[in-house]
């Protein structure tokens, strides 16, 4: 801003659906700077500005959709509560801030804030009673900057975000980038978990907008806490993550008013330009007339471009930041279609808008990894990428690079099918101390025409011994309880993991998620008929599918690591007998079991106890 309170103001011809409180809004900022301004050629200029508007907002009452009368007092309403905002900021910003003191400023800072509530409430009592727009009509749109801020809500300068998840213990970094989205937009934001006293947070933080990363089956958790805060605080709601991305229609029913779907940085990035713009990529906005739906931006192809995520919001939990384990993550994206996963659902959601696979330099990555571990304790590495070994080549310059510049112990995923002794002898030698190998069945058949993974016992085995040959760990994953098989098939899964003795021998229950392609498959052959509210958050307990042995099933799981490695426990016939013992009784002591064993695992995969 100049000190004559003159302004800049880029004007373009475009053709969109505008809503009418967006354009009464523009007209009364245009209209108050035409009185504040002492320049005659900007003032005529700035009045065929207004004259643009006029004519688009008169269209809509031509057409009935609003009386002059409503255009006239909505117009007045958001002229007052404009000029209040204006001339809060004005005293701030024009040359008196020097002359401020500290509290004078939050004075300010606060009364702008409230100021910018009321024009808030003003546009969307315009919103319900029109809806968000008319049709197609040329204007011409002036985006105008006022001291770095856009007119507008935005005037208020620094936002407060609220990011709700549950307890953790691995950090959240999908929370973690978006955090670092919006500081790095000079905004401010909060984490807290749903064991801490949200209420009092809210109370305390006072945020604009709160966001909530949902997994199918706390989606239910999440919609109560938000109707709840709801009921006495007022800001906007916006659920991400993987539910709302592969359930977006969950926002129609919800107490949320808004979902973000896929990749969050970008479209956060144009949120926070105009937090009321209802055509912001990857969002879906519910309005009184409906639920707007806009498409997804294109995939971010160069990830070097992405913030480091926000260590901060997390570190704040001594847990967190004390823990001997930090967690990274170098690419983005799976080319397998596995049918128990998203990826194939997510590559839907992409299609045509960007590689399905992408990865970060090597550069980028040890940078991030070297800052944590130099900043916190830190004893050991792991890296969250569904398959690390994607690129052989990236992986040896890793390997080159990564000893010098970190030279710390670390754990990543791989693939059985894709392991070659040339790539094990790269991640030794870059201090790769353990791994993660998916198996999920020990049945070839299963595994390909159920689980679409084309890979062999004989390849899983093979991977497993390599690994074993170079002293690397082996977490070997799997399934049990799935769709379209037996116990039978179980057991076998238990005999392939018998035969490799993996370090540690991890099982799951299947849950049929929604958007992936077993879980479709489950819902159309009639083996599940729930509506994902009966899942819950975590596929270790049980299963929500029709399936004989359910109880076999939930007991082998809890007793699956040990029997490998005590296979007489399996061949005796004792395990038979343990896992028929019914699931309710059994579930407390065959549950310690678990977790003595887990625990010793987690020693072993890792190196020292957690």
């Amino acid at each position: 801003m100049d000190n004559n309170n003159t302004f800049k103001v880029n004007c373009e011809i475009i053709d969109m659906r505008y809503p009418l409180d967006e354009l009464l809004d523009k007209k009364s900022i245009i209209q108050l700077k035409i009185e504040r301004i002492d320049n005659e050629s900007d003032r005529e200029r700035l009045k065929k500005e207004i004259e643009d508007y006029t004519g688009a907002i008169e269209k809509y009452v031509e057409d009935g959709v609003c009386s002059a009368e409503d255009v006239d007092r909505w117009f007045k309403e958001l002229y007052g509560a404009n000029g209040i905002v204006w001339d809060l900021e004005t005293n701030i910003r024009k040359g008196q801030i020097g002359e401020m003191s500290l509290d004078e400023i939050g004075r300010t800072a606060i009364e702008i804030r409230e100021s910018n509530g009321v024009r808030v409430r003003i546009k969307s009592k315009i919103v319900g009673a029109v809806g968000i727009g008319y049709r197609d009509i040329k204007i011409n749109h002036a985006s105008m900057e006022i001291g770095g801020f856009k007119g507008g809500v935005q005037g208020v300068g620094v936002m407060r975000f609220l990011f709700i998840t549950k307890p953790f213990f691995i950090e959240p970094l999908g929370i973690m980038h978006l955090s670092s989205v919006v500081k790095n937009a000079g905004h401010k934001t909060d984490l807290i978990t749903t064991s801490e006293d949200v209420e009092s947070k809210v109370k305390e933080f006072k945020p604009d907008f709160i966001f909530y990363s949902i997994m199918t089956g706390d989606h239910g958790l999440f919609d109560e806490v938000n109707g709840r805060l709801k009921e006495k605080h007022k800001f906007f709601s916006i659920a991400g993550g993987p539910h709302a991305t592969f359930f977006p229609e969950m926002l129609k029913e919800s107490s949320f008013d808004a979902v973000c779907i896929g990749e969050g940085e970008k479209a956060i990035e144009e949120f926070l330009k105009d937090t009321e713009s209802l055509s912001v990529p990857n969002f879906w906005f519910k309005t009184s007339s409906g639920i707007i739906k806009n498409g997804v931006k294109d995939l971010i192809e160069d990830l070097d471009e992405i913030h480091f995520p926000d260590r901060d919001i997390v570190f704040k939990y001594p847990e967190i930041r004390d823990g001997p384990i930090k967690h990274f993550i170098a690419s983005r994206g799976c080319p397998y279609n596995c049918s128990y996963c998203f990826n194939e659902s997510y590559a839907g959601i992409y299609e045509g808008k960007g590689s399905r696979v992408r990865f970060r330099s090597v550069d980028n990555l040890l940078k991030e990894v070297k800052d944590v571990v130099e900043g916190s304790p830190t004893r050991f590495v792991y890296f969250q990428d569904d398959t690390f070994i994607l690129k052989p080549e990236w992986i040896k310059e890793f390997a080159m690079k990564y000893p010098s510049e970190v030279g710390m112990p670390f754990h990543c995923h791989t693939r059985a099918n894709l392991v070659t002794e040339e790539i094990v002898k790269d991640l030794k030698a870059a201090g790769c101390y353990s791994v993660h190998i998916a198996a999920e069945s020990g049945n070839d058949e299963v595994r390909r025409e159920v689980l679409n993974r084309n890979m062999s016992n004989e390849q899983i085995i093979g991977a497993v011994e390599l690994f074993r040959k170079y002293d690397i760990k082996v977490m070997l994953q799997n399934i049990i309880g799935l769709p379209f098989t037996t116990l039978k098939n179980d057991f076998e899964t238990l005999e392939l993991n018998i035969k490799c003795q993996p370090d540690y021998p991890w099982v799951s229950i299947f849950q049929p998620y929604p958007k992936t392609a077993l879980g479709q498959r489950c819902v159309e052959e009639g083996v599940y008929e729930g509506d994902f509210s009966d899942m819950g958050s975590n596929f270790f307990d049980g299963s929500v599918i029709d399936i004989n042995n359910k109880n076999e099933i939930i007991n082998l799981q809890k007793l699956f690591a040990i029997a490998v490695k005590n296979p007489d426990l399996y061949y005796s016939g004792v395990l038979q007998k343990m896992i028929e013992l019914p699931a309710d009784v059994t579930r407390e002591k065959f549950g310690e079991i678990y977790k003595m064993y887990r625990k010793k695992a987690d020693e072993i995969l890792y190196g020292f106890e957690l």
